[in-house]
């Protein structure tokens, strides 16, 4: 069940050069990985409808360097049924790093202020996209996560959020070695996402 649930369990970013595409695929969506370098890695993810309206996003990462640290910023793009991508990202100021402790995500303002508004279902599945890449997660366990951590930013997200609007997260190393165990459980399980300077749960 964990095999079907888990496109893979490692975290980005790579570090080998791949001359082909690869493509990850189960019943729960599918992530393909079109260009990866040291440096850069380009993906397509197909987020699950009911029924066929799947919806496909186009996930941009590059390595940047931000206050000192080395980071993976990414952009997240709405592609429409023809296969044209967007010319404007859905999540566009956003990055991330990881170290021994876990995983950390620093959404920009912009992002942010799309991800707290209710209702933009958009921007959510986008993070969802995000989340499959970055976690290595199979994308419909990646969408109710970002579903999850979505819902806790919009109920509090005036208690979380830096000065500026922008928005620190933090997935401990345990946390993330638990997500596949939790989704293969029945029913909601919590995790706890530290949001800013928080430790809060959140449902999946």
């Amino acid at each position: 069940l964990l095999a079907v649930l888990l496109v893979s369990v490692t975290m980005v970013p790579a570090v080998a050069a791949y001359s082909e595409a690869k493509v990850y695929e189960d019943a729960l969506g599918s992530v393909e990985i079109v260009r990866e370098t040291a440096s850069a890695r380009e993906s397509y993810v197909t987020v699950p409808h009911k029924g066929d309206s799947d919806q496909k996003f186009f996930v941009k990462e590059w390595k940047d360097e931000v206050d000192g640290r080395e980071v993976w910023r990414i952009n997240v793009f709405e592609v429409d049924s023809r296969g044209a991508v967007a010319n404007t990202p859905i999540l566009r100021d956003s990055y991330y790093w990881n170290d021994s402790t876990g995983l950390h995500i620093h959404f920009g303002t912009y992002d942010m202020d799309n991800l707290i508004t209710p209702g933009v279902f958009l921007a959510i599945e986008g993070l969802g996209a995000a989340l499959a890449v970055i976690l290595g997660l199979a994308t419909l366990p990646a969408l109710a996560l970002a579903t999850a951590i979505a819902g806790a930013l919009i109920f509090g997200a005036w208690y979380y959020k830096n000065l500026d609007g922008s928005l620190d997260m933090y997935f401990s190393t345990l946390t993330l070695a638990l997500i596949p165990v939790y989704l293969a459980m029945p029913g909601s399980q919590p995790i706890v996402v530290r949001l800013g300077s928080h430790d809060v749960p959140v449902l999946i």
